[in-house]
């Protein structure tokens, strides 16, 4: 197993867990703003050149990453436990990544991130028969309300949304069989640096091909814009990281669904895109259950925890 600094363990005094919050906060406006950066970019870029050359990018951000902070450098990061998961993860989140790409151009970002906030509670449902963790009744309950405001956005037979709903749903479920995957993966003790350069190096590999082959030149608006993006991803991804140096996971998790409220601020102010009622309505159902979710799980390892102690 890779040595590590112990710069990776969450700091628990309280001045650190609020920076690691408001680290966590600001990551989730620059995921945010990539989005709207994407939208931009996919109406006359094709998908996979955009995608190519963001994680170019953060192949290089992983590279450099796990050069300056693992004890025996890059020789010592592309040692894994588990090679196939590794990669396997690092397929489905480049996958995901273009199916979500795909879901932009067509679709309004509240609208977007209002039903790809179902990834969650997709999780929850395969964490039992893929992980063998034991979900109970309060959670499924949550599952099942958080697809019925699914429902409650698409209205199936009851409006005429566009047929590319479907897209932010597929997603999402690849986004949650992506965690899943993680969750495995993590399993063999491989280090947080090593995951990171297995899935920027394997996205990277996979995307490039389709890149190449359908490459198009980017106009001097559009290499601004491609700059923009790059940056925002490992700005983004940066600040991720400080955030978990901080604050523990669990911690930070709530804020996530921020990422909703400023893809849909910035959907309004750069698109004029507009919010409609029954996309409010159903995304609040969505966050609602995710967090009821979440706190279930909160409880259920304090639980755990307190029988443990002695």
């Amino acid at each position: 197993m890779n040595k590590t600094s112990n710069l990776w363990q969450p700091e628990t005094r309280p001045t650190r867990v609020l920076l690691g919050i408001v680290l966590a906060i600001f990551s989730v406006f620059l995921f945010a703003s990539q989005d709207a950066i994407t939208k931009t970019l996919v109406q006359d870029l094709p998908i996979t050149t955009v995608i190519m050359i963001r994680y170019t990018a953060f192949a290089m951000f992983a590279t450099i990453l796990v050069s300056v902070t693992v004890q025996g450098g890059l020789r010592a990061s592309v040692q894994t436990n588990n090679l196939i998961g590794q990669c396997f993860r690092g397929l489905i989140l480049v996958s995901e990544i273009f199916i979500f790409s795909f879901g932009v151009r067509h679709l309004d970002l509240s609208l977007m991130h209002a039903l790809f906030s179902v990834f969650p509670l997709v999780i929850t449902a395969l964490a039992g028969p893929v992980l063998g963790e034991r979900v109970g009744v309060w959670r499924w309950s949550a599952v099942i309300v958080g697809f019925f405001g699914a429902l409650i956005i698409i209205r199936p037979g009851i409006d005429s949304q566009s047929p590319y709903v479907i897209v932010p749903i597929i997603a999402a479920c690849m986004y949650a069989s992506y965690i899943i995957v993680t969750r495995i993966t993590g399993r063999s003790k491989d280090s947080f640096q090593t995951s990171l350069l297995y899935l920027g190096v394997v996205g990277w590999l996979a995307v490039l091909p389709f890149g190449i082959m359908q490459w198009q030149n980017p106009n001097g608006h559009q290499i601004w814009l491609l700059a923009f993006l790059c940056f925002t991803s490992i700005a983004g991804h940066s600040a991720l990281i400080g955030a978990l140096m901080f604050a523990s996971a669990s911690t930070i998790q709530p804020f996530n669904y921020l990422l909703l409220v400023f893809a849909t601020g910035i959907g309004m102010v750069v698109f004029g895109e507009s919010l409609q009622l029954w996309t409010s309505v159903g995304a609040g159902i969505i966050v609602a259950s995710g967090l009821f979710v979440l706190l279930r799980e909160r409880l259920r390892a304090s639980k755990q925890s307190a029988k443990a102690d002695p």
